[in-house]
């Protein structure tokens, strides 16, 4: 019972302090020159409290802190000063904008041997906050030359007044490899202060080969391409035309004239045999310019398929589940997606244009109608001959409309005639021609269906 009561008290002279600390905050400045000019008057504190109703402890503590400090407005300690002074604030950010890739610690000595007074790397890290900079992974691009800017404007300004109906006769090729040990960049983990070593936080990697596979595919406006997979090993010259040109001779069939072929001018994309088998099947190769996979819509493809394998609830870990899961989630991806791409190059050419040539910032460009909300920012890809894929695409960024084929479509290419399954879903575009549904197929036909856009893509 003592105890209880001796905590009561403890209780009620804690919350009288609080409850006199908040009313001596809570005065006005009028109200507080009113009770010092009555104290300077000769009146008595507890005159002067009763008068106006307060505590005698917050009319004490007032006129205690008028005589120490020569002033009766209620301040609050900034807390402990700060080491580093305006200049010192300058001239940190001015050294890590000078060098981006400077460390907080190389900054903090820099900046110690210039002041001589010992700055650590975590007030560096917190000046440089405050001036607006924070710790980013750089994005990846491929080096370009001014020759390659060029070449890139021009490319950009002789395509940028391109229709829709011109895009959509273009099939966008490229090869792409998805390996079983992830080399992404964007992968972080939670640990402890030094925990660095600890084998749940370590990410197993080969640098140099590992198990992967190697993959071509085709995309168009309406229609893609069968996923192919090479067996083993790199594309030459030889395999790009005995496996991957016989399938888009089956879509220069089913387009006609109209149709147009870009591959970007990777060696083996560029051999005599590609060209001579290209043009004694009448297919019309687009210009690319170099070193812009920037520009290829595929590259999102790409990266799309990679972050669903990495969503998957049991992501593959043998080549030959690898290759199931792919050749499923290319079959999965909705066909608005690409249709969403494929209707963006005008924008791409648009702001190439407007950097004169250099990398596209997708941060400031609009791929449906609507800014990205979040980091759309591709990086360096082609893959199989010299760059890597370091792409960054988030599904969640479109805003898609309702253009492209409804999602029950089924479209079967079958020796140059494109078949309907459903004849009333048919476009009424020339440039994609019908045939009555039926008939046999041979190995050779290309079969796609489109599936519906879900929340868990």
């Amino acid at each position: 019972m003592y105890g209880s009561t001796c905590a009561d008290m403890q209780v009620d002279v804690m919350g009288e302090c609080l409850s006199s600390i908040k009313h001596v905050v809570g005065l006005d400045a009028f109200t507080r020159g009113r009770i010092i000019g009555k104290l300077e008057e000769g009146r008595s504190v507890t005159s002067v409290a009763a008068e106006f109703g307060i505590a005698h402890s917050i009319v004490s503590r007032l006129w205690r802190q008028f005589h120490t400090t020569g002033t009766a407005i209620w301040g609050f300690s900034s807390g402990r000063p700060r080491e580093t002074t305006p200049a010192d604030h300058r001239y940190i950010v001015l050294q890590a904008r000078r060098n981006r890739r400077q460390t907080a610690g190389e900054i903090a000595r820099h900046t110690t041997h210039a002041t001589g007074r010992p700055i650590s790397r975590f007030t560096v890290a917190r000046r440089l906050h405050g001036g607006g900079l924070f710790e980013r992974r750089p994005v990846r691009c491929v080096p370009l030359t001014p020759t390659h800017r060029r070449r890139r404007s021009l490319w950009c300004r002789k395509h940028r007044n391109w229709r829709d109906n011109e895009w959509g006769r273009v099939l966008f090729t490229d090869e792409s490899r998805f390996s079983l040990s992830s080399d992404s960049d964007r992968i972080l983990i939670w640990r402890e202060r030094g925990s660095r070593n600890h084998p749940s936080n370590i990410i197993k990697r080969d640098r140099y080969g590992g198990h992967a596979v190697l993959v071509w595919g085709g995309i168009m406006l309406r229609s893609r391409t069968d996923l192919h997979i090479f067996d083993a090993g790199s594309v030459n010259g030889t395999r790009y035309c005995n496996e991957i040109l016989p399938d888009v001779r089956l879509f220069r069939g089913a387009m006609g004239l109209q149709f147009l072929f870009m591959d970007d001018i990777a060696p083996c994309h560029r051999t005599v045999a590609a060209k001579q088998l290209l043009e004694s099947e009448d297919i019309e190769r687009m210009d690319w310019p170099a070193r812009s996979p920037d520009v290829n819509t595929i590259e999102h493809v790409w990266d799309f398929l990679g972050r669903r394998l990495a969503a998957r609830t049991l992501p593959p870990v043998t080549i030959r589940e690898l290759r199931l899961a792919l050749q499923d989630e290319w079959a999965a991806m909705p066909q608005q997606l690409i249709d969403t791409l494929i209707l963006s190059m005008g924008r791409r050419c648009e702001t190439c244009l407007a950097v004169r040539g250099d990398h596209i910032p997708y941060d400031r460009m609009f791929l449906a109608g609507q800014p990205s909300q979040g980091c759309f920012g591709l990086q360096s890809h082609c893959v199989s001959c010299y760059f890597f894929n370091k792409a960054s695409f988030y599904p969640s960024d479109f805003s898609f409309t309702t253009r492209g084929l409804l999602a029950t479509d089924h479209v079967i290419l079958n020796h140059g005639q494109v078949t309907w399954t459903t004849p009333e879903l048919a476009p009424p575009s020339p440039n994609y021609p019908t045939t009555p549904t039926g008939g046999s197929f041979s190995s050779r036909q290309i079969k796609r269906a489109s599936l519906p856009y879900t929340a868990g893509l």
